[in-house]
């Protein structure tokens, strides 16, 4: 009697933590693991939810100046059955890889899979980030994992059948969980095509469970894990070794998350703005169910390979404790997580090429002489087109000098990826400076000119004047030459027109 009773109660106590361990104890939990996946954790609801995520400043930042620059601006779309170079060096690479140079942020949608079997599913207007999948597949199944996605996307239809009943046995691999303990012969040579070696994804759940025979005495009492319920949807653990029951009864289950999912309220909360590492951002956004478009910019100075399958989109929200905001905390902001494939294509946009940067124009450089100011601007608007003017992510700098003897020259031209940029209110977001040098004392008039893009210039015009006022340009120039008239002028590049100020 005293032996059933302890029995009985350590049943009562596991069950009670597994089944409400959640909140910042799991994230701990996945900490003390070193960061590794907990075999099996997708077994039980919210057991190996990353907590603790929040979003990041630096991205929303430089999302902001990427959407005040150029909108978003697609210039081109990559393949990965392209066989020319791209424009902006994109490029897709082995294994799925995909290359994004520096100052280029691409974009994709992706249909992805469930990896959790209890949580509802995220839909469209949910945010996302991108969190490494190591952190939910065990290192020996990551292959597989791997390797199943990649079949997938490239239309292997056996594997597409079979693939969420798949997804969920790489999740509860190690336990009793119906869906690794009941593999139909089909699914089971998928695996072994997938793997290092036959058996090995049935050789990693035996001696997995092996090793915790304790628990799995335990945990086989739990009629849940014999059976499935989910909200409307039940079925026995045995369905799924038929073929075309199991189709059926997963389509179920998986359509009765997504209807819970819908019936939850979407929080907005930045949680979309992530980094990959410093410098590598990302904009994730629901699409639909199980869906989501991704953006990972790279303002970093070096080519970042992005490999999609080795992540996973986690949806948060945010929940205000003690006035500290957490996100993906309890369970009433969990979300079951998501597969991400491998893009046929991506879109390209370019990117800000950082948070500053300097453009060194020397006053008493020549180009050329012109016997007036009108042909020295016709020359300047010529030579700014051959020096990509039109491109929304290039500026040209130059400075029409007329000095004490009445002579008129162009500055040697000076070209920035990017001057100003401002946020849909007008407010500046970075500045890229110019030094301006060797002013002659004795010149009569300069007129400072750089070209602009884009048919309304209206919130660039009102930066420059408000950049020109804050960096102190007048008291700067009249200590250099006190005598000089200067003045200030755009040419945009997308008009053809000039405006002077």
């Amino acid at each position: 009697m005293k032996k059933k009773f302890l029995k009985t109660f350590l049943l009562g106590v596991l069950l009670s933590v597994f089944l409400t361990g959640c909140g910042l104890s799991i994230y701990e939990d996945w900490k003390a693991s070193g960061g590794k996946a907990i075999t099996g954790g997708g077994a039980i609801a919210g057991k190996d939810y990353v907590n603790g995520l929040l979003p990041s400043e630096n991205s929303r930042k430089y999302f902001a100046r990427i959407s005040a620059a150029n909108n978003g601006q697609v210039i081109e779309t990559v393949s990965r059955t392209d066989d020319v170079k791209s424009k902006t060096g994109v490029k897709f690479v082995k294994n799925g890889g995909i290359l994004i140079p520096p100052g280029v942020m691409i974009s994709y949608r992706n249909q992805g899979y469930c990896l959790d079997p209890h949580l509802p599913a995220p839909n469209k207007g949910h945010e996302f980030q991108l969190i490494p999948m190591t952190q939910l597949i065990p290192e020996d199944l990551q292959g597989i994992y791997k390797k199943l996605l990649n079949r997938a996307a490239n239309g292997d239809t056996q594997v597409q059948a079979n693939m969420q009943h798949l997804m969920w046995a790489l999740r509860t691999a190690g336990t009793d969980a119906a869906y690794a303990n009941n593999l139909t012969p089909a699914q089971k040579k998928i695996l072994d095509r997938c793997g290092d070696y036959q058996g090995q994804f049935e050789e990693f759940h035996v001696t997995a469970k092996s090793n915790a025979a304790a628990m799995k005495e335990l945990l086989g009492l739990a009629d849940s894990f014999l059976n499935v319920k989910i909200g409307g949807v039940t079925y026995k653990a045995s369905d799924l070794l038929d073929p075309d029951v199991a189709n059926k009864k997963i389509n179920e289950h998986l359509n009765q998350l997504i209807q819970m999912g819908i019936s939850m309220p979407v929080e907005k909360s930045g949680f979309n703005f992530g980094e990959l590492q410093p410098g590598i951002y990302t904009d994730v956004r629901g699409t639909g169910a199980l869906a989501f478009e991704a953006k990972i910019a790279n303002s970093t100075e070096m080519d970042f390979i992005f490999f999609p399958t080795d992540y996973v989109g986690q949806s948060g929200s945010g929940a205000k404790t003690q006035q500290v905001t957490f996100f993906a905390v309890g369970n009433i902001s969990q979300y079951q997580r998501v597969t991400t494939g491998n893009p046929d294509s991506v879109n390209i946009c370019r990117t800000p090429s950082g948070d500053t940067e300097t453009v060194k124009l020397n006053y008493r450089s020549k180009e050329k002489t012109f016997d007036s100011i009108a042909q020295a601007k016709q020359y300047f608007a010529q030579r700014a087109q051959e020096l990509g003017a039109d491109n929304n992510c290039v500026e040209v700098h130059g400075a029409i000098v007329t000095d004490k003897n009445g002579t008129i020259y162009l500055t040697e031209l000076q070209v920035s990826n990017q001057n100003t940029v401002t946020n849909p209110d007008g407010s500046i977001t970075a500045v890229n400076y110019i030094h301006r040098t060797g002013i002659p004392k004795d010149a009569r008039a300069i007129e400072n000119i750089h070209t602009h893009w884009g048919q309304d210039s209206s919130n660039h015009h009102a930066s420059f004047q408000d950049i020109q006022s804050k960096q102190g340009f007048d008291g700067w120039r009249n200590a250099n030459a006190p005598s000089t008239t200067t003045t200030y002028s755009i040419y945009n590049a997308t008009t053809k027109t000039w405006i002077i100020y």
